[in-house]
């Protein structure tokens, strides 16, 4: 019996040790009251999760009730992947290129552009917002050839305007006591003649004498014309420098010079029904580039105004004053 005894209290110890207490305090989360000693319940507010406090921890007295606020940040990175596909290359040509208006395509090849006014061109342009818009013809250069322009408030008892050619020689000259206001033009013709040239340089000179005899001189800018225009009674004349529109030696036109080739065509196409002259002319043992040139010019002509040879009037000649050139000559009633 004895030994059955001492053969169960280990047994029983061990079943004491593994049984829980019998009061056993829960982990809470949010709220927890704890005792006071001056008697109340203090509350105890606590953000996230919080342990028990001890249950012998407890706010002396003469201690304030206060809540314990806890904050907890935190980064989050998240990878959004971004995925560029190309434009679509399949678009139709209406979303490009907006119908046009009645008569819009009349007006844009039968006379340039630059001289419809700002509001009538608006007008006539409906411009999808992908559409683009083209520049406008080149002008040729017109009448007045020379400009001057003067400083205000010049004064002199007497003033001399000239222009100079390449040489310094003095090819036309204006004078007079009241000078001019602003601004001093020349068309470039005397007499009925034309004087300035393609290929040449011409500065314009103004000398004004003082009314205690000072004189001074003033130069203005110097011109060079590789194409020129000019009106003489109904004819209106075209002058191409043979040099700039084919280059030394050829009879391909230099692509530097289709914008204003092309502003001439604008104008020829206003005039159909006429008959178009022209003329290149040669420098002595150039007939054979002349003839090259001249049939270059044929063919651009005939199919880009869609005429047959009736139309015009070819001709090779040896260049005389008007120097190594190609013109078109055409009515100047538009």
């Amino acid at each position: 019996m004895v030994l059955a005894v001492l053969l169960a209290a280990p047994l029983y110890a061990a079943r004491k040790t593994k049984e829980p207490p019998k009061e056993e305090r829960a982990r809470p989360s949010g709220k927890s009251l704890i005792k006071s000693d001056s008697g109340p319940k203090a509350e105890v507010t606590a953000k996230g999760s919080a342990e028990a406090l001890p249950e012998d921890v407890g706010l002396k007295k003469g201690d304030d009730e206060e809540s314990m606020d806890v904050t907890i940040t935190g980064e989050a990175r998240d990878e959004i992947p971004v995925v560029l596909d190309p434009p679509p290359l399949d678009l139709p040509f209406k979303d490009i290129a907006g119908l046009s208006r009645d008569g819009q395509t009349d007006r844009v090849l039968n006379g340039p552009m630059e001289h419809i006014g700002g509001g009538e061109l608006l007008s006539l342009a409906l411009l999808a917002p992908r559409q683009v818009m083209g520049s406008l013809p080149v002008n040729i250069p017109t009448p007045p050839f020379i400009q001057m322009e003067l400083a205000p408030g010049m004064e002199a008892a007497h003033w001399d305007f000239r222009v100079l050619d390449e040489a310094n020689q003095m090819i036309y000259r204006v004078e007079g006591d009241q000078i001019p206001k602003d601004l001093i033009v020349w068309d470039g013709q005397d007499k009925g003649l034309m004087k300035i040239r393609t290929g040449q340089v011409y500065t314009p000179l103004l000398i004004l004498t003082g009314k205690s005899g000072k004189i001074d001189r003033f130069y203005g800018e110097p011109v060079l014309f590789d194409v020129m225009q000019y009106t003489q009674g109904d004819i209106r004349r075209t002058e191409f420098l043979n040099e700039s529109l084919f280059g030394t030696g050829s009879a391909d036109i230099f692509p530097e010079m289709a914008p204003p080739f092309k502003s001439l065509l604008s104008q020829m196409r206003r005039t159909v029904g006429t008959v178009y002259h022209v003329t290149v002319y040669y420098t002595p043992n150039e007939l054979s580039l002349a003839r090259a040139r001249l049939k270059t010019l044929q063919s651009l002509l005939e199919q880009a105004l869609m005429l047959d040879s009736t139309s015009f009037v070819f001709e090779a000649a040896p260049a005389v004053e008007r120097g190594d050139i190609s013109e078109i000559v055409f009515s100047a009633k538009l």
